[in-house]
């Protein structure tokens, strides 16, 4: 699914999710072990990404540009993106927790910040490659690889450009694996919601019937795109249309 941290608002709706699927009874666990097999998926990749490439610790002197409020998995923190995404890897070795960035969550506050952050980067780094535009969209495989349209000019220049700085490369994989797992959790709040007012087992029954699409082993995901101006400029969009938030 992703790379770093990985597929709402704000996270803060994942613990209102845990709480009221404790009211949806049978339903609801199953929402809850799908949805724990998709936080698992995002560790799970964060975790071997960390072990390939350790990533740059935040400096205690943050850039103020470039510091931004974010969710993660350690509270609300003032997060340095430009030290968070550093090219730069800390040293090899064992790693506890605590030497690790902290985890950030798939909030609509998280994706605005990255996403105005990621497209300053990008903008210069085509620049900066002398690359004269930007390809229509990037996609990722669910091994979290980057895919480029076959039909760009300039792949050859990006994939360089992105090799030499792995800062830019990994807050692209950021974006989009976050930026999945909240439209997930978009699509199952109107379904935790209902679960959470309804009275009675029929009117439960009626609820698991309507969003049962949602709680099916073979539920397809969305379709996940960063899509580019040809400055450089990016945007999510979620099946073809721009990632909202209700």
């Amino acid at each position: 699914m992703i790379n770093n941290v990985m597929r709402t608002q704000n996270y803060s709706q994942s613990s209102i999710v845990q709480n009221q699927a404790t009211i949806a009874h049978s339903a609801t666990k199953e929402l809850n072990k799908d949805k724990a097999n998709s936080f698992a998926d995002i560790l799970a990749l964060t975790n071997n990404a960390q072990a390939e490439t350790p990533l740059a610790k935040p400096t205690n002197t943050p850039n103020p540009a470039s510091t931004k409020e974010m969710l993660t998995g350690k509270g609300t923190q003032n997060i340095d993106l430009d030290s968070y995404f550093s090219n730069k890897p800390i040293s090899a070795g064992f790693l506890s927790i605590n030497d690790l960035p902290p985890i950030l969550l798939p909030s609509a506050q998280n994706i605005k910040a990255i996403t105005e952050h990621v497209s300053t980067r990008f903008t210069q780094l085509l620049a900066d490659y002398n690359i004269p535009s930007a390809p229509e969209k990037i996609t990722f495989d669910t091994a979290g690889k980057m895919q480029i349209p076959i039909d760009y000019p300039y792949t050859t220049e990006l994939n360089q450009a992105l090799e030499e700085n792995t800062g830019v490369a990994r807050e692209l994989q950021t974006l989009n694996a976050i930026s999945s797992h909240a439209a997930e959790i978009q699509d199952r709040m109107p379904f935790i919601n209902e679960m959470a007012d309804a009275s009675s087992k029929s009117a439960r029954d009626r609820i698991i019937a309507k969003y049962s699409h949602l709680l099916h082993d073979n539920h397809s995901y969305k379709s996940m795109a960063l899509v580019f101006s040809k400055e450089g400029a990016v945007s999510v969009t979620a099946d073809g249309k721009p990632l909202e938030f209700t």
